[in-house]
């Protein structure tokens, strides 16, 4: 299995936690069966490991200095409160349209004069090759039965067809 799968599988598992993001009808009362949730909590065991790992790989850091100079952008084009204090909202500042865009400019220039746009660029093509990859350690996922699964949205679905066992039918001849 890829990782770019276990990827998805695992979005697709965190979801199922918020049953009405997943479902195909939201609104409509489903009963959903303890061993559907059984199996997901399982899945997510299994996978969380492999996820970290592939979030280790693929997450860069930005370097100190860019950040601190970075930092010190947000607080400069953040609104204001009447004390001159940065305006904080849902724990980020809070920017008028005029100054976001010219926060992203700023910022933009900044990364190129760094040379840290080739960095994010070249990581970018190695995190997307190594999400190509099969993944190396077994994932062997926890099967549920086809017919215990709800409704699910399309995406959901095709996300958790690994973990589905489906029941062989045999056609006579």
């Amino acid at each position: 299995m890829k990782r770019k799968e276990i990827v998805s599988m695992w979005n697709a598992l965190q979801s199922c936690g918020k049953m009405e993001v997943a479902l195909v009808s939201p609104d409509k009362v489903v009963e959903v069966d303890r061993k559907f949730m059984y199996a997901v909590a399982r899945n997510i065991g299994l996978i969380e490991p492999i996820i970290k790992a592939i979030n280790e790989f693929t997450t860069l850091k930005t370097p100190e200095d860019l950040e601190k100079k970075r930092q010190e952008l947000l607080v400069k084009y953040s609104d204001k409160d009447d004390k001159n204090f940065p305006i904080m909202v849902n724990g980020g500042y809070k920017f008028s349209s005029e100054n976001r865009e010219l926060l992203e400019k700023e910022i933009n220039v900044l990364i190129k004069e760094s040379g840290f746009d080739k960095v994010q660029e070249e990581h970018i093509k190695k995190s997307n090759e190594f999400l190509d990859e099969e993944e190396e350690e077994l994932f062997q996922p926890y099967l549920i039965k086809e017919e215990l699964l709800p409704p699910l949205k399309l995406n959901f679905m095709f996300a958790l067809l690994p973990m589905v066992q489906e029941e062989l039918k045999v056609i006579k001849c």
